[in-house]
This record gives C-alpha cells, structure tokens and sequence, in this order.
C-alpha cells in the first residue's frame, strides 16, 4: 500500500474530526504503526470505535 501524501483525510471524515472518522486516516496509521518488533511480535492495533455523548 502507498500513502497518499496529498489526500485530503476530511474528504473522507463525513465533517467530523477525521483522526476519528476518516477511514483512510486509520488504514494509514495501522499501515505505519504495525510493523514487526524486533522480539518478533507486533503492534497488535486494532481499531477501537468510540461513541461521544453529549449531555
């Protein structure tokens, strides 16, 4: 996979806050942040969705 240095990541975010609701935002991060550890284990990311309530 490459990363699209020039894409917009809030074309994707629905006008949201895209660290939390751009989907290629996330691909890109999982694809940055789970490389292989020298121990021979990796990251493990997974996504966690959260939901924001406003009282």
């Amino acid at each position: 996979m490459i990363i699209d240095t020039n894409f917009n990541v809030y074309s994707d975010a629905k006008g949201i806050d895209p660290d939390n609701s751009s989907p290629t935002l996330k691909r890109y991060h999982k694809l940055l942040w789970s490389k292989p550890l020298q121990v021979i284990h990796d990251l493990g990311l997974r996504y966690v969705f959260r939901i924001a309530l406003s009282i």
